[in-house]
């Protein structure tokens, strides 16, 4: 026979100041190991909320991952093996300082799988089980006041549950409120009307330390007669959304069904329209309304008798009093007036003093808003007791009340969002400290993989809370410790005072030539440079529209020109940044396709990435020679490389991460060594660079910096601020112990 269990937690939404309080539901983390049943865990820590939550929720994912993982085919010995790791983590955290939550912890933690349930208590926490009318205590808990860490679970009760059954797993705090009978009356209910009964009691007492777990066993055939969906949380310091929730869920498709019904009836005729209402309205509304038209008809004669007369004074013209003239007559006929002329004055005095009153001029605009507003609804309290009009006036009012209604389980679910929304973020700011605290366990026990697993993980969920516009300092707080911890562990140095030293138009390459910071508009072609006194950003000069498209640059090693090459295989040579670039070819060819290039001794190497060449072009007092193939590709697989550098050995970065060393045109034996990255190699390679002067092999991945040895070895990365999200290139002089990074068209400087 199968078993569904359904359950109801009643729990506090806010953290508590003096306590660290819980009741949480663990599942199977996969969907093939859900026959291993459901944990049910409730943990009460009488001490500060901080680090008392750490602790408690480590307790509670300890029990669940080594639950979870368990290999044996008994759930029991899996649970045991489980509850050995929760008290050797318990152990250990003591070793590590913290002590005060020994003989300050309560809690239960259970496992039902199919008909059979196993507990194991610290403390006081309590469970009970209902049986046929029966309320029986489940668990003994130990007499020992402050036990060894070691042994903080160590009994475990085990029993089959029958169909029916009910458990509450609760903190000890809920039998200071709750009689044995008392507690038996609230549990005949479903496990969610139980919980929102006991909240209401404890929310009338003012209780706040009492979290608990209702669960009920149920057998297979009763599961279809029941919402399967009930598994809900009571808030203990909330209002209660849950009952909005429900009445929203069931009565908004009746909303739904109504409304088209309605809108069917309107769309028909006016018979139709009144059949409908007559038939879904009338009956529900005419025992109110007949009380309502009771009272609108002697409200009517009221209004009649008494405001009739007052609204007609208001809306009949008034006439206004013709203001006094003045008559100047003339002693003698003025012959300068034309004939037809008005020769006496009229002063409109009356007129000319109302103009100059502002009180005047908004009251009479008042009035006149007034009168017509007045007019309306006069217009429309008469239509409206019009018998004629019943029908159309009830669907009016139902309409409103609708509209009402749907706005308020909107404002409601809306506030409930919100609310939900509040609690996950609580929630993951207490995951990620749980796994701070996972993190640090792992570096006591030099687990430095792990440790550095967990602290990405946390970075990462972190940051994604800011980015989501999350303020609350203790998110800053775990995303700069987990920083700091992963830079520990990876060797990084982190430049975050960085200097601006120009903005772009455009970009693509850097390079540094002495006190020039130069770069090329990847479309336009145009040449933009700064330099360290002016940091004005010019350009003066471009390559041609016909040139094509920009590909890859180069300084010289031996004249510092600078050389740039197109996506029509076109070199141009930059001798002056304020004169116009000159095309330069090869003798007896062309130039090949480009990816990458670079200089030693004044040759030029081009890397052709699809192609999987190199062609060095040796440099004479006459330009540069044909390009002779550098590699055999039957023996040596460049195909998809990136970026290529040269100190007398040349080292090939492939789009894979891999780097391969050439010497003569033949593989040496090079791997990448202790590299930092979970995957153990570069992730996201873009550029590779040394050259003879220096001792290491600089490689840009992504938006950090990775500096090794000469023969591979990692020996410590360069990492930048947040603020910095992509780098185009770098530049590197370690004499003067200068970077320079290019992100985002804007060029920074950091001293390393």
């Amino acid at each position: 026979m199968k078993y569904y269990t359904r359950f109801t937690r009643l729990v506090n939404s806010q953290k508590l100041a003096n306590r660290f309080l819980t009741a949480q539901i663990k599942d199977a983390p996969e969907t093939e190991k859900t026959s291993m049943g459901t944990l049910f865990c409730l943990v009460e820590i009488n001490r500060a909320w901080f680090p008392s939550a750490q602790i408690g929720q480590t307790i509670i994912n300890t029990l669940a991952r080594e639950y979870y993982r368990g290999s044996s085919t008994s759930d029991l010995i899996n649970f045991e093996n489980a509850l050995r790791k929760v008290n050797e983590t318990l152990a250990q955290i003591t070793q590590n300082g913290e002590t005060e939550w020994i003989g300050n912890l309560n809690s239960v933690l259970a496992l039902v799988c199919n008909n059979q349930i196993h507990l194991a208590s610290a403390g006081t926490g309590r469970a009970y089980l209902y049986r046929k009318g029966k309320f029986l205590d489940i668990i003994e808990n130990s007499t020992e006041e402050s036990p060894h860490p070691l042994k903080t679970y160590g009994e475990i009760t085990s029993g089959a549950l029958e169909p029916n059954d009910k458990i509450i797993i609760t903190s000890p705090a809920l039998m200071d409120y709750f009689t044995i009978d008392k507690l038996k009356d609230k549990l005949l209910d479903s496990p969610f009307n139980s919980a929102s009964g006991i909240a209401k009691i404890l929310k009338r007492e003012k209780a706040k330390y009492v979290n608990l777990i209702i669960l009920e066993f149920l057998s297979e055939e009763k599961i279809p007669a029941i919402d399967t969906n009930e598994n809900e949380t009571v808030y203990l310091d909330k209002q209660s959304f849950e009952l909005i929730n429900n009445l929203g869920q069931k009565f908004l498709p009746g909303l739904k069904s109504f409304g088209q019904k309605l809108q069917t009836g309107f769309s028909a005729r006016s018979k139709q329209t009144h059949d409908l209402t007559k038939k879904y309205i009338v009956p529900h509304a005419q025992k109110g309304l007949d009380k309502t038209r009771d009272l609108t008809n002697k409200t009517y004669s009221h209004l009649k008798s008494q405001a009739t007369g007052k609204i007609k004074s208001i809306f009949t013209p008034k006439k206004e009093k013709v203001p006094d003239v003045e008559i100047v007559k003339e002693e003698s006929f003025n012959k300068n007036v034309t004939p037809g002329k008005v020769i006496y004055t009229v002063h409109h005095y009356e007129h000319e003093k109302k103009n100059n009153n502002l009180w005047h001029t908004f009251s009479q605009t008042f009035k006149k808003i007034w009168a017509k507003t007045s007019i309306s609804l006069h217009t429309s309290w008469r239509w409206a007791i019009n018998p004629k009009n019943r029908s159309r006036v009830y669907i009016i009012i139902i309409a409103i009340l609708l509209l009402i209604l749907v706005a308020n389980i909107g404002l409601l679910r809306n506030r409930q969002s919100n609310f939900k929304k509040q609690i996950s973020s609580e929630q993951t700011i207490n995951e990620l400290k749980v796994k701070n605290e996972e993190a640090k366990l792992a570096l006591n026990y030099n687990n430095k993989d792990k440790a550095k697993k967990l602290f990405e993980e946390i970075y990462n969920q972190a940051l994604g809370l800011v980015q989501a516009g999350n303020k609350n300092q203790e998110v800053q707080d775990i995303l700069t410790q987990s920083q700091q911890e992963l830079d520990n562990l990876t060797s990084t140095k982190r430049l975050n005072n960085l200097t601006k030293l120009a903005e772009f138009p455009s970009s693509s390459n850097l390079f540094v030539n002495k006190n020039d910071y130069i770069t090329v508009g990847p479309k336009d072609g145009k040449i933009y440079y700064s330099t360290s006194q002016d940091k004005n950003v010019n350009s003066y000069s471009s390559l041609p529209n016909t040139a094509g498209q920009y590909r890859a640059g180069v300084i010289t090693d031996t004249t510092s020109e600078l050389l740039l090459f197109t996506d029509k295989n076109k070199c141009f040579q930059v001798k002056d940044l304020k004169i116009a670039p000159d095309e330069i070819n090869p003798k007896e060819n062309t130039w090949e396709n480009v990816t990458a290039l670079s200089t030693f001794s004044g040759n030029l190497y081009l890397l052709d990435g699809p192609g999987g060449q190199i062609y060095k072009h040796v440099k004479d007092p006459d330009g540069y020679a044909k390009g002779e193939n550098y590699i055999n590709t039957q023996e040596v697989d460049l195909k998809d490389s990136v970026s290529l550098a040269i100190d007398g050995a040349i080292y090939v970065l492939k789009n894979d991460g891999a780097v391969v060393k050439l010497i003569k045109g033949g593989a040496q034996n090079f791997n990448l060594q202790n590299i930092p990255n979970l995957s153990g190699k570069i992730d996201s390679p873009k550029k590779i660079w040394t050259d003879t002067s220096e001792n290491s092999i600089y490689i840009l991945d992504e938006i950090k910096i990775i500096e090794l040895d000469k023969t591979g070895k990692f020996i410590s990365q360069i990492a930048f601020s947040t603020e910095i999200t992509t780098i185009e290139d770098f530049s590197i002089n370690t004499q003067s112990k200068k970077i320079w990074i290019l992100s985002s068209n804007k060029l920074y400087e950091a001293n390393l």
